[in-house]
């Protein structure tokens, strides 16, 4: 009997702290009826893939303090332990036939997989796997993908020039990226916004959970403009120092300091962060990284079809990161498929409205080496339901 694999991704699921896209009071009804799914299908399912982002590590005020893995399982005691309704992740955990696997995304790209199984084991013996292998405390730089078969999944930001980890060892904000500090930046401003709205929280503004950078005051033409200024003047490019001033004009505020004391760094200023990221972008490698910049307005389907032309055997690339559901034929004739899982924690007024809707991707191996691809879309009409989206055989 052929199982039916379930992709998620970008559940964001924090503290509930204004600034985070999951809020606790809204968003958990909806992630329980996704659980639901899984564990009413469990006897159907295989693997359910959780593609990054499970945990929101990023999504805080500048001089808050990120919360340690331990605070959000706590935090959220009805997903993370035995609730009284069986709707939780201990429980689709031990529903479905194969695994819970989880492959590391930016704003979880701290979370190490021997801390969630050490915080799970307090209440099954079941075990979270990495994306790829089984080991149980496989570190998280190393936990990038998953692979099975024909189909390749991953989240995504190690395409993105601003999320991808840093890897220059003279930074000490490593593996922490540019991008960790621009979505705090934002947070800032978010939390502005959300008191001059009169508004509780993140969840309760439209639009404050789609990723695109020209939300957050950075536009890509702008962008552009300023790196050639520097190229023109024969500078050295530095475009991490373009992105803060753009994303700090666009803020009203010209000074913040962040604090890292949860990460080991202590508190840094933001008139530092530029200097951190000296070789994002260079002339060397100004043609890959530009095509990696372009990811925040663009989306991820480039690389799809790069690694469709470096992997042929592969049919299906799945990603998420951009919070923006893809399905769409891809490859040399249109003969592979790549989907984009999309996002579950769109704002309030966003599903209510269905303008932005949580999705999930079942994916099931059929005969001949057939492979059927569907998306699960998450409405809201009095109660959260799970309809058919877009399937496709290939």
């Amino acid at each position: 009997m052929s199982r039916i694999n379930v992709f998620l991704s970008d559940l964001h699921i924090g503290t509930s702290a204004e600034t985070n896209w999951y809020q606790r009071e809204y968003h958990q009804e909806m992630l329980k009826t996704v659980l639901s799914y899984i564990i009413d299908n469990g006897e159907k399912i295989g693997d359910v893939i959780i593609l990054g982002d499970w945990f929101e590590q990023w999504n805080y005020m500048p001089t808050a303090r990120v919360p340690e893995l331990k605070t959000i399982f706590e935090r959220n005691p009805e997903l993370f332990t035995r609730s009284h309704d069986n709707l939780n992740f201990i429980t689709a955990m031990e529903a479905i036939k194969g695994n819970i696997r989880y492959v590391n995304g930016d704003h979880d790209m701290l979370a190490e997989l021997s801390e969630i199984n050490r915080l799970f084991g307090a209440h099954t013996d079941k075990k979270v796997l990495p994306g790829h292998g089984n080991d149980c405390a496989k570190a998280s730089v190393a936990n990038t993908f998953y692979l099975n078969g024909k189909v390749w999944a991953e989240h995504g930001h190690q395409n993105d020039l601003f999320h991808k980890p840093s890897l220059n060892e003279e930074n000490p904000c490593a593996p922490l990226p540019l991008g960790y500090f621009i979505s705090r930046l934002y947070c800032h401003f978010l939390d502005k916004r959300i008191s001059s709205m009169h508004r509780r929280d993140a969840a309760c503004i439209s639009g404050c959970s789609d990723s695109e950078f020209a939300n957050l005051g950075l536009h890509l033409v702008k962008f552009m403009e300023e790196l050639v200024k520097q190229m023109k003047g024969q500078k050295e490019i530095d475009a991490a120092q373009i992105v803060v001033d753009q994303l700090m004009q666009f803020n009203r505020n010209f000074h913040v300091e962040f604090n890292l004391k949860s990460e080991g760094f202590g508190m840094i200023d933001s008139l530092q962060i530029g200097k951190y990221f000296p070789g994002v972008m260079s002339y060397e490698n100004f043609v890959d990284t530009l095509f990696e910049a372009e990811v925040a307005y663009a989306g991820l389907g480039r690389f799809a079809n790069k690694h469709f032309c470096e992997n042929p055997g592969t049919k299906v690339v799945v990603m998420g990161h951009t919070h923006r559901p893809v399905f769409e034929l891809a490859g040399a004739g249109d003969t592979r498929l790549y989907v984009n899982s999309g996002y579950l924690c769109p704002s309030r007024p966003d599903i209510e409205s269905a303008t932005h809707l949580p999705t999930f991707v079942a994916i099931e191996a059929l005969d001949k080496g057939k492979i059927e691809v569907s998306q699960k879309i998450v409405q809201f009409n009095k109660v959260f339901a799970i309809v058919d989206g877009p399937a496709y055989q290939i």
